[in-house]
């Protein structure tokens, strides 16, 4: 067995571990001895090169455990926020973390420091929501005064177990925020309220309010009824910032640097710089960080020309996450798209442009085009898993959405770089964008009205996914050929 193929097998029994470790809770003084006792064997039988292999890899298997295990709150350590979720008053300071701001409301994310009702030193993270003015910024320090909940679930959402992978265990409602020290000058900020600006200046509504929750992750502007259509068709992916968003955006920087004549290996290193700066101007996202690390590993193997050791590479920064928060791998949706996403674009995007050989490049287009599809097929069965049933609706408007998808980004984000430095320039090219978002409302549209569309068929989430994923595996060894290893 070779080096390579132990790393890969260590890393998946720490995954395995922790998978484990959500469906059963264990005393860690047991993991702690039983790891002790692992490790014992291991030095014993080490001359023996199968026994090493196998203690290796259940001593992983333990360190998953134990990660998870000590990942859970303790309710009784009063040196947390959390411990105070009494629905009784409490007035406590933090810094904003987040703003997430809706169409009626704000939901603000405090890094807790004190309770200044006695001066005590705390710490945690606290859910708040509040009015939809005055408007906070991440940094600003401030003073709130409500009363700390344990997060419900509802309306059979397990609103508890989504908080949770971000490490939130307290919720308050409409609050009494005080602003003690507002946030420093930052440029990043500046520089999204600029592109923001720009493109309301270049581009109509409810046109541009879609292209900005594409670009920047502001969906509050969007009306409610084409929410609505746009779910209804399974569009929602569009406009989202997720894992797989990311993902399709560092293909077409990647693709686009290409076709302006600058070779591979310098365009890795720019597609970087420029991804780099995206997640951070759009206020590093959870899903975004991740889409970004997993897809720039996938680059840089490719850059190297071992693509085959992309694999490896994922599958270690994916445990590196999961290192860092073991709450990801069953209770984060996103975790998930984001790792299907780059494995599509592995191991189907080289099929589809082998099946798609006889149609005219346009350029990069049908690389960009290939590259969306293959996360778009990837991630399907784990959409279908999580809500249990799959339309026709969405495959007919992801088929005649998709196509343009890159290129109304491409375009767009043209329109809000060239808005800052000639408005009337990108005035003329915002029209570009208008009508290419128009012709997604239109598709938007007539599919959700289009009764024939309109089936559903309902599975059994995990055999369908299993099915599906077997097809898409005996795809790939079909064609495994054509793969770069």
């Amino acid at each position: 067995m070779t080096k390579s193929k132990i790393f890969v097998l260590t890393l998946i029994s720490f995954v395995t571990g922790i998978a484990i470790a959500n469906f059963f809770i264990l005393n860690l003084f047991f993991i702690f001895c039983a790891l002790l006792i692992l490790i014992f064997f291991l030095i014993v039988f080490w001359s023996k090169y199968k026994l090493r292999i196998f203690f290796i890899l259940l001593i992983f298997l333990g360190l998953g455990i134990y990660r998870y295990q000590i990942s859970l709150p303790n309710i009784n350590d009063d040196s947390k926020i959390y411990y105070y979720n009494n629905n009784q008053s409490i007035e406590f300071s933090g810094r904003i973390q987040k703003v997430d701001t809706r169409i009626d409301h704000q939901k603000i994310t405090i890094d807790v420091k004190k309770i200044t009702n006695n001066s005590k030193s705390v710490s945690g993270l606290v859910l708040v929501n509040t009015n939809l003015y005055p408007a906070y910024n991440v940094g600003d320090i401030v003073s709130i005064q409500c009363q700390l909940k344990v997060p419900t679930s509802f309306d059979d959402f397990a609103y508890d177990k989504y908080l949770a992978r971000y490490s939130i265990y307290s919720v308050c409602g409409f609050a009494d925020i005080n602003i003690i020290n507002y946030s420093s000058y930052n440029f990043l900020s500046l520089i999204k309220s600029k592109l923001e600006i720009s493109l309301n200046k270049s581009i109509v509504e409810p046109q541009v309010s879609i292209i900005q929750a594409m670009l920047l992750g502001n969906r509050r502007n969007i009306p409610a009824s084409i929410l609505a259509d746009i779910s209804t068709v399974g569009l929602s992916h569009i406009i989202a910032i997720s894992g797989m968003h990311i993902a399709i955006i560092v293909m077409i920087v990647v693709y686009s640097l290409i076709a302006l004549g600058i070779i591979r290996q310098k365009a890795f290193w720019v597609t970087l710089v420029i991804i780099t700066f995206y997640v951070a101007l759009i206020g590093y996202p959870a899903s975004a960080v991740r889409g970004a690390v997993m897809a720039m590993l996938v680059l840089y193997a490719n850059k190297i020309g071992r693509l085959n050791y992309s694999i490896n590479a994922i599958l270690l920064a994916a445990s590196a996450m999961l290192l860092i928060n073991p709450r990801l791998l069953l209770a984060d949706v996103g975790f998930q798209l984001s790792f299907m996403a780059v494995l599509g674009i592995i191991y189907l995007s080289p099929i589809l442009k082998y099946k798609f050989r006889q149609l005219p490049e346009l350029g990069q287009l049908k690389n960009m085009v290939v590259v969306t599809l293959s996360a778009q097929i990837m991630t399907l069965p784990l959409i279908v898993y999580y809500f249990n049933y799959f339309s026709l609706l969405s495959i007919v408007s992801n088929i005649l959405v998709l196509p343009v998808l890159p290129l109304i980004m491409i375009w767009s984000m043209i329109v809000g770089v060239v808005g800052i430095f000639a408005p009337m320039v990108a005035n003329f090219f915002g029209y570009g964008s208008y009508f290419l978002i128009s012709y997604v409302l239109l598709v938007t549209k007539l599919v959700s009205r289009a009764s024939i569309f309109k089936i559903e068929l309902y599975f059994d989430q995990f055999y369908f996914g299993a099915l599906a994923y077997l097809v898409i595996f005996i795809v790939i060894r079909r064609y495994r050929y054509l793969i770069n290893y």
